[in-house]
Order: structure tokens, then C-alpha cells, then sequence
């Protein structure tokens, strides 16, 4: 009966769908790696830009040649690089995302300049358009610095209903001094799912109960030909 009910569970098997990573990375020019701002734009008046490593020495990018940081102050305190894509792409269809089903996950790396207690900061907010660019959510990552070494943010978002597109913002903030000396790299938006068990076809049942029937037929006539047993 055992062998029977395994054989049974792996024939089940190909009926679920399990949770999992729907598309890559949906970032253009995720980590600077252009040496430019190709697929971002600046904002905040601080000149937010690509650095390789010279505007503050001894502060290199974790990954590659290039990063990004926040600029030189000019009197403002934020500096910011944004980017919209669509999430309407390959297997993320608009009724799978309004199934609610979904979410962003994110991942970047920040490391400061070290000025003391609180040094400048980075952070990521990611604004959520729907197909007329409405925005239909927002929600942001906590702001925080990292003195010496690169440390990485990681978390996931549910996509709200209606969502069509994502506006990924690094954000830099100046808690010290006249420039804006925080730093990301390697930065990622992709877009997953949710557990979900998928009905099968009318016909698939008829195919796994006759298999499950005709493994128990079997059970019974190599019960019947076993010989008697010697436990009580």
C-alpha cells in the first residue's frame, strides 16, 4: 500500500506550480556598468552621477568599475536616480498581475563616507504606475549607511492590483557636510509569484484515478499471492 500511495503522490506532482522567480532583473544599466547613466535619470539638484571609485578614494564599487553616489550638495539635502519599466513582459500578463498575487523584490548595496553619527545615507523607493501612469502604490526601503564596507538591502513588495509599470529610485540623502558621499551598486528589480495550485483538467483527473485504480488491482492480486505470513 505504501508503494501504491507514493506512486500515486509522484503521478499528483506535475499538478502543482510552486512559487518562485517570473522574470531577471528588469534594470537597464542595473550597476553603472556603462560608465554613464544610461536608463536612469537624475533628480534632486544634487547631480547624482556614476563614480568610479575618485570621488571619494578609498570608497571603490563593489562590483565592476563604476557605481553610483549622490553628488556634489549645492544646499540640497536629496539626490536621486530613477528609472520606470514595464513589468507587462514574457510571463507577468496583466491578469497574472491582478491576480495580486505578486511581488517585487529588490536588492542594492550601500556604503558611505564616514563622517561620524549618522553619516549620509541611500535608500530605494519603488512607485507603482498603472497603465496611465496613475500611481497606484508606493512603499520604500529603511535609509541607512554602511562606514568601510558594502552591505547589501534585500526584500520583496507585493505589486499592487492595476500595476502596469515600476519606478525604481535610489535615493541619497546628505546628513553631513556639503556633498551627498553615499554610494550604490548593483542594483535589482525582478518580479515573482506567489504559491498557487493550478485546477487540472477534467481529462487529467480521469487519467490520474485510473492509474491510482489500477495500481490498487494490482496491490490486491500481489496481496492474494503472497504466502501466509509467520507473525501473528
Amino acid at each position: 500500500m505504501n508503494l501504491v500511495l507514493k506512486t500515486s503522490l509522484i503521478g499528483m506532482a506535475p499538478l502543482l506550480m510552486h512559487a518562485g522567480l517570473i522574470t531577471g532583473n528588469l534594470l537597464t544599466n542595473p550597476g553603472a556598468e556603462d560608465g554613464n547613466l544610461t536608463g536612469w535619470t537624475a533628480g534632486g539638484g544634487t547631480g547624482a552621477d556614476v563614480d568610479n571609485g575618485s570621488f571619494d578614494p578609498g570608497i571603490n564599487p563593489f562590483d565592476g568599475s563604476f557605481d553610483f553616489y549622490g553628488g556634489v550638495g549645492n544646499g540640497f539635502a536629496l539626490g536621486t536616480l530613477s528609472q520606470t519599466t514595464s513589468i507587462v513582459t514574457g510571463a507577468v500578463t496583466t491578469a497574472l498581475i491582478d491576480t495580486g498575487t505578486l511581488s517585487a523584490d529588490i536588492s542594492f548595496w550601500v556604503q558611505s563616507l564616514d563622517q561620524d553619527v549618522p553619516s549620509d545615507e541611500a535608500f530605494v523607493q519603488l512607485t507603482f504606475l498603472s497603465d496611465s501612469n496613475g500611481v497606484v502604490g508606493t512603499v520604500a526601503t529603511p535609509a541607512f549607511y554602511s562606514i568601510g564596507v558594502w552591505t547589501n538591502f534585500n526584500n520583496d513588495y507585493a505589486i499592487p492590483v492595476g500595476t502596469r509599470s515600476i519606478t525604481y529610485t535610489m535615493e541619497f540623502q546628505r546628513q553631513k557636510g556639503l556633498n551627498i558621499d553615499s554610494f550604490v551598486d548593483d542594483n535589482v528589480l525582478e518580479i515573482s509569484g506567489s504559491p498557487t495550485t493550478e485546477t487540472p483538467e477534467p481529462s487529467m483527473f480521469g487519467v490520474v484515478f485510473f492509474g491510482i485504480a489500477a495500481l490498487l488491482k494490482k496491490g490486491r492480486a500481489h496481496n492474494k499471492a503472497l504466502p501466509p505470513s509467520n507473525f501473528a
